[in-house]
């Protein structure tokens, strides 16, 4: 953002809304964070090219929120410098083509199997402290996409060959759906 006339620039625009800050440097224009093509274009954009939006990334190309602290992706690459201060994690799998669309451009998991992805990157990381957001993630992606936990289970039963964690996942699955009621009173906050 080198031509605003001043770091305070950046913050003016970011409170009112017009911009929102990936670090003290750069940003994305809020309106087209609105909706989720707009979310997938900004997506395209902030992460590298021939990688597949996943897990935190996908779910705010889906749902919303605050930009994800890391770049969560599919891809067999190695990245070590950060994208706009942000840590790209990538993931190397085969994942279905069925379970990955285009949304702005840019290739994305279903909003079934980034819930999916998100189980499986908790029950890997029990000592998560997002725990809490990654249940209100699923919760809001099975709310606005209309998917259960039998569909969750289903696709977690068939990776199962390939997710040493898969007992941890369905059990945090089950976990999840059981405590509707406190997730979804809850606010998301991305």
């Amino acid at each position: 953002m080198h031509y605003l006339p001043g770091p305070l620039s950046l913050t003016n625009m970011s409170n009112s809304g017009v911009l929102h800050a990936f670090d003290a440097t750069s940003a994305y224009l809020g309106k087209p964070a609105d909706t989720v093509h707009g979310r997938g274009v900004i997506c395209r954009q902030s992460s590298p090219a021939k990688v597949i939006a996943c897990a935190s990334l996908a779910a705010w190309v889906w749902v919303g929120g605050e930009f994800p602290s890391t770049i969560d992706v599919v891809s067999d690459a190695h990245f070590r410098s950060p994208i706009f201060g942000r840590r790209v994690r990538p993931f190397s799998r085969k994942i279905d083509r069925r379970y990955i669309t285009t949304v702005g451009g840019m290739p994305v998991t279903t909003p079934i199997r980034t819930a999916c992805d998100i189980v499986l990157i908790q029950a890997d990381t029990r000592k998560s402290t997002d725990h809490a957001t990654a249940q209100r993630t699923i919760r809001l992606l099975m709310d606005q996409y209309g998917f259960g936990m039998s569909e969750c289970l289903d696709m977690l039963n068939a990776d199962s060959k390939h997710c040493p964690k898969i007992r941890d996942a369905r059990t945090l699955l089950t976990r999840i759906t059981d405590t509707t009621a406190t997730i979804q009173d809850e606010p998301w906050h991305g």
